[in-house]
């Protein structure tokens, strides 16, 4: 390794924490607590943690292999490609969950409660759109790449991590039902108190 490799290699991890604006810094955190604090759950934190930065660097890579433009120097920042790891990872791990989604119609946002299937499969789709157009003469600055290749990626190794890793314990605790206490002895008496 040559110290220049090395600290091109190093970019690819770099670019993950660096972001252009508060808006996209938002809209990539959005979607990493959506979708990755489930997938979290799953793995636990030390294997997230090397599934979310491994996941950000295969990204990278998607990226770099698929530019259109080899002179292209522009700088390559943000989450995303990351994040799509994580969208691929729960598209696979829990295929009938559900997701609030805010639609504006108009002046009128609207909340729903839709399959997390619909909002992922829409997702991914609108990327391959934009990067057949791109193809075509479209400009885009997103890495739209380093989206459905890292999608990609986390839903093929989350397949191979779901058979390997055993699932964590549920969070709730399953009591089994109390007996009832036997009834209190007769009274000879005769007279019963209530308490």
């Amino acid at each position: 390794l040559t110290p220049q490799f090395a600290a091109v290699a190093l970019t690819l991890l770099t670019s993950l924490i660096m972001h252009a604006d508060l808006l996209h810094l938002g809209g990539n955190m959005l979607f990493f607590w959506i979708f990755g604090n489930n997938v979290e759950d799953r793995l636990g934190h030390a294997l997230f943690v090397a599934f979310y930065l491994g996941g950000g660097i295969a990204a990278g890579l998607c990226h770099w292999a698929t530019t259109f433009a080899p002179a292209d120097t522009a700088p390559v920042i943000g989450a995303s490609g990351a994040v799509a790891v994580m969208m691929g990872a729960y598209l696979v791990t829990f295929p009938r969950a559900n997701v609030r989604v805010l639609l504006l119609l108009g002046w009128l946002p609207l909340l729903l409660t839709v399959p997390a299937v619909y909002v992922l499969v829409v997702w991914l789709l609108f990327d391959v759109l934009t990067l057949f157009l791109v193809q075509h003469g479209y400009v885009s600055h997103v890495a739209l790449a380093a989206h459905i290749g890292g999608f990609a990626v986390g839903a093929l190794v989350m397949l191979l991590l779901n058979r390997v890793v055993p699932a964590p314990p549920p969070d709730i605790e399953i009591l089994e039902p109390t007996p009832a206490p036997p009834p209190p002895p007769p009274d000879p008496t005769g007279i019963y108190w209530d308490e």
